[in-house]
């Protein structure tokens, strides 16, 4: 009887062994990262807006990433913004230039 036991403590001792080197391999495995910061956002220290960024950079290099910001298609984007534009667009003053229609609606 005690013989039993005994083994049956080997044999739980030997599975908490390869348990623990099973996790200990998974620890070293990792999948690759995603892209969190995109190529454009690296250039936003140039002196530019970032409506400016946007409008230069997404709409034709990085599509989904316009999408993104602008919850919309560049296509959509445009056709609202020629049908918004002469409701939104403010003038220039000698104290201040307006903020641009399509940053207006960006925002």
């Amino acid at each position: 009887m005690l013989e039993a036991y005994y083994s049956l403590y080997i044999m739980n001792t030997i599975l908490m062994v390869v348990a623990i080197k099973k996790r200990k391999n998974k620890k070293g495995i990792r999948k690759p990262r995603n892209i969190w910061s995109r190529k454009w956002l690296l250039e936003r220290n140039t002196g530019k807006d970032i409506a400016d960024l946007v409008f230069e950079e997404l709409q034709y290099e990085d599509v989904k990433g316009f999408q993104n910001f602008a919850r919309m298609s560049p296509k959509s984007f445009f056709n609202l913004l020629e049908k918004v534009k002469p409701i939104i667009e403010k003038q220039n003053t000698v104290l201040r230039q307006a903020i641009p229609a399509r940053t207006r609606y960006l925002l």
